[in-house]
């Protein structure tokens, strides 16, 4: 279990065809098959088979990271955050807000998730997607926790989860000046723990479960 202490104490029949399913998904034990390279001012992500998959960069845009794992690889810019994904072979942009500053970034063989100020953004990376979640104006992160398919952000006042396979990122509200006792996870499942309650996020599901003690 890894969690992080953000600083500043500041988280149809034709789609199951073309789309497996997170029990699928979660199933399979990735190996790392993509990677992230910069050349003549294009990203370049690199699959393990046929292709390269290019991105120019802006004149006077600079590098800032570059990270790969699974299939999915993360670059980071001074205007931009991009996320590639190897199962689709191609790049999704992000852009930032010039007053944006990234805190920190995290990324497993299926997911990135991104920490910034005023924002937190996660992307899937089977489906090549970007979300963006909003925080709430003076609310400050206490502790983000990173799976390999799941992501939770705890707050004072809400968690937020966001998982490789679902997409978006999934709220609750907290009591007001409950402190969270302890945390336990694998690659698809966050228990969290509260004095009368318990939170479970999964991978497969769009929402939070309660458990009541």
């Amino acid at each position: 279990m890894h969690t992080h202490l953000v600083r500043g104490a500041v988280l149809s029949l034709g789609c199951a065809l073309a789309f497996p399913s997170a029990d699928v998904w979660a199933q399979e034990r990735l190996t790392d098959q993509v990677d992230v390279t910069v050349s003549k001012g294009r990203v370049l992500g690199i699959h393990r088979g046929e292709g390269i998959a290019r991105i120019p960069l802006a004149a006077g845009e600079d590098i800032e990271k570059l990270q790969a794992k699974g299939v999915t690889g993360y670059v980071q810019t001074s205007l931009r955050l991009l996320g590639y994904s190897g199962a689709l072979q191609r790049w999704s942009t992000q852009k930032l807000d010039v007053s944006e500053q990234v805190l920190e970034a995290y990324v497993t063989p299926r997911l990135i998730l991104v920490v910034g100020e005023r924002r937190v953004y996660g992307f899937q990376g089977e489906v090549g997607r970007w979300k963006v979640q909003e925080l709430r104006p003076r609310e400050a992160l206490r502790h983000v926790i990173v799976k390999d398919h799941v992501a939770v952000l705890i707050t004072a006042n809400q968690v937020l989860g966001f998982s490789a396979f679902t997409g978006g990122f999934f709220s609750k509200d907290l009591p007001i000046s409950q402190e969270m006792v302890s945390s336990q996870g694998n690659d698809n499942i966050v228990i969290l723990r509260f004095p009368d309650r318990q939170l479970l996020f999964r991978s497969g599901l769009a929402m939070w479960t309660e458990l009541r003690e």
